[in-house]
């Protein structure tokens, strides 16, 4: 890995400091790191002697130099004190015992071959922090670095060490890679093991929202998992859990839209009905068309679709045809009446998701007949004519026998999302493997591998009540 590609950010203060003594300059906006000949005296100001114990000998080299240059030009013999430092191991402490064995014989020393000796040393460290970043003590961090502008396939949540993580799946790498740690997260987004799985979840070009309520009561917060930004959002003008959470974001106000519908809570049918969305430019929740349909229509925690202004859901459309397909219009605020699909299988199903990929609208659905359990994936397509309407159907992109019985019906354990243009994973979210099929073959392609353990990518389990179909497109851009 280039060393100019690693973030300046990075949660490991050896490696942050030694490139803060390599002339690494921290962008505050891009967070990234550009080495420069700049002055060898520029050292991090927060070091401490902590920062190079754990590195060795090796590790150690970049904070001895910035310490000895907080106090250069006094009086010093750097060289002795390099390789005496270097090859026995000796502290920070131990360091600064040795100053009065240090002469000022550098004065006489002719400048060009000074500057020599500065360049070979800086050869050295930067040589040094390579084999540090390159060691296999360091595999999940490497995964944190140049995170910019990355794509993340399935998307896992967890905790590990009482912090928040994440992981996704790099399709153009073809491994699974670390976000840096959550741990600018308030302590109370940290679910309680009894309501481990009460969360929804939504992942829009950068940015992440979360309803992490753990009462009635609903609390949004949305954040930046690249920048470390987050925002709680103010309550719901009619307080209940959605059942419906989707979030839009526009690339060039650099503002994003929040839309909830629906309510977990019985014995209140009029908040089934209400739908509200958040908008960043006002910064508050605005009541918009109610759903239309029975009472608690939206019985499904999902995210719904969002395609060309239009966010599409599964929703029960009357009290006994089952379900089908919804669409609320984003600039309208409004849910189409006239814009009803009723899938023929409705109720032989146990899962019933939409997925978006590439423009394209997609239902994932598990079918059971008798003892046979199938997955399928169906391309959804519509055409509108003046005087009949709209025409909807169903076109067979992929039929599999599932190994197994029926799904879980508490939360999703399979859920279907992109992975390339021409082709979607059916993914389990217990053991966060997967298999890729092509719609253009209809034939199963790949085989996406569950991520290592063994690589920090294990902790306690978090899956949400919605579908993760998203990807994380990482931008530090994003703005909260």
């Amino acid at each position: 890995m280039c060393l100019s590609e690693v973030p300046i950010s990075s949660p490991h203060p050896q490696i942050r400091n030694a490139m803060w003594f390599c002339g690494a300059r921290e962008d505050n906006q891009l967070g990234s790191v550009e080495f420069h000949h700049g002055n060898a005296t520029r050292a991090c100001p927060g070091m401490t002697s902590g920062c190079c114990d754990g590195l060795g000998y090796m590790g150690n080299v970049p904070y001895i130099f910035v310490k000895i240059c907080e106090w250069w030009p006094k009086h010093w013999s750097w060289l002795f004190v390099i390789l005496r430092c270097a090859f026995e191991r000796f502290s920070v402490g131990k360091l600064w015992e040795l100053r009065p064995q240090l002469r000022p014989g550098w004065l006489a020393w002719p400048k060009q071959p000074l500057k020599k000796k500065f360049r070979n040393l800086r050869s050295c460290v930067m040589r040094a922090l390579r084999n540090c970043i390159e060691r296999n003590t360091f595999l999940p961090s490497r995964d944190e670095f140049n995170l910019e502008c990355v794509t993340l396939r399935a998307p896992h949540f967890f905790i590990k060490d009482g912090v928040w993580r994440c992981a996704g799946y790099d399709s153009s790498l073809q491994k699974w890679r670390h976000l840096p740690p959550l741990t600018f997260l308030p302590a109370y987004c940290k679910p309680d093991g009894d309501l481990f799985k009460e969360y929804l979840v939504c992942i829009k070009d950068g940015i992440v929202c979360m309803n992490v309520s753990k009462t009635s009561q609903d609390k949004f917060i949305v954040f930046n998992p690249l920048t470390g930004k987050w925002k709680e959002l103010p309550p719901l003008n009619h307080r209940r859990n959605p059942v419906l959470m989707h979030l839009v974001v526009d690339a060039l106000t650099k503002s994003y839209q929040v839309i909830v519908a629906g309510s977990s809570r019985s014995g209140d049918g009029r908040l089934s009905r209400i739908t509200e969305v958040f908008d960043s430019r006002i910064g508050k929740w605005t009541r918009t068309g109610d759903l239309p349909g029975p009472d608690y229509a939206l019985n499904d925690y999902q995210s719904g679709v969002y395609v060309d202004g239009y966010l599409y859901c599964i929703a029960f459309l009357d009290q006994e045809a089952g379900r089908g397909i919804l669409r609320y219009n984003l600039n309208k605020s409004t849910w189409s009446n006239n814009w009803k699909y009723l899938i023929p299988f409705s109720t032989n199903s146990t899962i019933l998701q939409l997925v978006e990929s590439w423009g394209e609208l997609y239902l994932f659905s598990e079918q059971v007949n008798e003892n046979n359990v199938e997955h399928w994936i169906d391309r959804v397509e519509w055409d509108t004519d003046i005087e009949r309407g709209v025409s909807w159907s169903l076109n067979s992109v992929m039929r599999s026998e599932k190994m197994g019985g029926r799904s879980l019906e508490v939360y999703p354990e399979y859920t279907c999302l992109p992975y390339s243009k021409h082709q979607l994973c059916v993914f389990n979210t217990i053991d966060h493997s997967g298999v890729v099929y092509d719609v253009r073959n209809h034939r199963q392609s790949e085989v996406l591998q569950a991520p290592p353990a063994d690589q920090g990518f294990s902790g306690e389990s978090f899956v949400s009540l919605n579908p993760l179909s998203f990807t994380i497109e990482l931008s530090s851009k994003s703005k909260i």
